[in-house]
């Protein structure tokens, strides 16, 4: 009896089981295609609203916009997937906003090369803790020359 099958599925299991394969990050996670268009503050729009069930595929140099449903005190950490990176450039920000845009919390790489620091795990990760509840427009620029998938993930006050 041919076992010519046995291959391809052990190759296919084996990569959704690399802690390090997009798969991983993707697992349990539908992509949001982040093409809409939502006022988020005065004269800013999110291109989508994401939850801890999805991720976004975003090639850059360039940005993405998107809203984040918090409560007070929640820390929302965004996770960026380095996939198909050819040039991580100078710069990377992060923006987290307060609801309405009336504060905001920033992570600037600063020319830092993040991608070479998650280079065990393909995930690079920063976390900020917001004080009021509601959506929070989170803002990714980068001049990086490749693809991230973005996912967020909330921790809730009160469990740290």
């Amino acid at each position: 009896m041919s076992r010519w099958w046995i291959l391809p599925l052990v190759c296919v299991a084996a990569a959704a089981c690399d802690p390090n394969s997009s798969r991983a990050f993707e697992s349990g996670r539908s992509q949001n295609p982040c093409t809409a268009t939502i006022p988020a503050c005065a004269e800013t729009a999110a291109d989508c609203e994401l939850d801890e069930a999805q991720y976004i595929e975003q090639r850059f140099p360039g940005d993405v916009s998107f809203l984040v449903q918090a409560r007070a005190e929640d820390e929302i950490k965004v996770e960026l997937f380095v996939q198909n990176v050819l040039d991580v450039g100078q710069q990377t920000i992060i923006y987290w906003n307060e609801p309405g845009c009336s504060d905001f919390y920033v992570w600037d790489s600063q020319g830092r090369d993040f991608v070479a620091e998650s280079r065990d795990t393909n995930v690079y990760s920063e976390t900020r803790r917001v004080q009021e509840p509601g959506q929070h427009l989170i803002e990714v620029f980068s001049d990086l020359n490749g693809i991230l998938l973005i996912g967020i993930d909330i921790i809730e006050a009160g469990s740290r």
